[in-house]
């Protein structure tokens, strides 16, 4: 059986964990959220710094997040790609299933129906996140996720 942050035993019905937002700029701080997150009983979904692409690059995140699934972890993660479709593209390209793009950018359009037809996500809008970017010990990341819990 291939199991899903979804997947309910035979034995037992499991509760859906709630999905809590972080917003990470290196591995470590994604472990700190991913830990934090499942000592709080919450799915984490790993959010980049603003524009991340334009300044560190879409491969550097995919790379991350690759390196994060190798250790089995549950997780999801979104590329914040700012208001450029031109990174929101080669995102998309790339494989990126989720990116947070701005609606306010006149190829909105043409950037939702890429990701549609690459089933991928996109994001205008996400609630407010647990900022570990200047975090740099899991009792930081605690203390950060408290404000929100």
């Amino acid at each position: 059986m291939i199991r899903t942050r979804f997947s309910i035993q035979s034995t037992e019905m499991k509760t859906e964990p709630r999905e809590t937002l972080f917003r990470v700029a290196n591995l470590a701080q994604a472990h700190m959220a991913i830990h934090a997150a499942e000592e709080s009983g919450l799915f984490p979904l790993l959010l980049s710094p603003p524009n991340t692409p334009a300044f560190m690059g879409t491969p550097w995140w995919l790379a991350m997040m690759r390196s994060l699934r190798t250790e089995s972890v549950a997780f999801a993660d979104i590329l914040n790609c700012g208001s450029s479709a031109g990174h929101a593209v080669a995102a998309l390209g790339h494989g990126q299933k989720q990116i947070l793009f701005s609606d306010r950018s006149p190829q909105t359009k043409a950037v939702h129906l890429l990701a549609a037809s690459l089933g991928a996500q996109v994001h205008s809008f996400l609630p407010v996140s647990c900022d570990l970017t200047g975090c740099v010990t899991l009792e930081q990341a605690r203390k950060a996720l408290g404000t929100l819990t």
